[in-house]
């Protein structure tokens, strides 16, 4: 394993069924552009995000992320949030960040806690081999 960087952004991104708007035009093919929701949070989080230096035998990334965020609403019912869903937006700023493209992200993991506050802990780290 080559080079790690942990860091908090505090505050989720989008889930993944957020991130695009879909434009729709008569006898055209549909144009996927990013969502207002999804470049706001982007632009919220670069500050968070560390950058790696990227080692000259390492071709892949690891991203391990923990969400916290309430689990239920004040009535006592659960929240619909799924935290899976929150790893394309999470993965594709933390690639924007250190220039790479997301396809480069091939291991990791993600839990999800219940808590007060919305917060997302993150360790990117660098992957010398992708061998079994």
């Amino acid at each position: 394993m080559g080079e790690s960087v942990k860091f908090t952004i505090p505050s989720l991104p989008p889930s993944k069924n957020l991130m695009h708007e879909i434009l729709r035009l008569p006898g055209r093919p549909l144009i996927f552009k990013r969502s207002k929701a999804h470049q706001r949070w982007l632009n919220e989080a670069m500050p968070y995000i560390k950058m790696l230096t990227p080692s000259q035998d390492s071709f892949y990334f690891k991203v391990d992320a923990v969400f916290q965020y309430p689990f239920h609403h004040a009535n006592g019912k659960m929240k619909r949030k799924d935290a899976h869903n929150f790893l394309e937006a999470l993965c594709d700023a933390i690639a924007t960040k250190n220039g790479f493209d997301d396809s480069y992200i091939k291991f990791g993991s993600w839990e999800a806690y219940d808590s007060d506050r919305e917060q997302l802990d993150v360790m990117v780290s660098q992957v010398k081999e992708a061998k079994v």
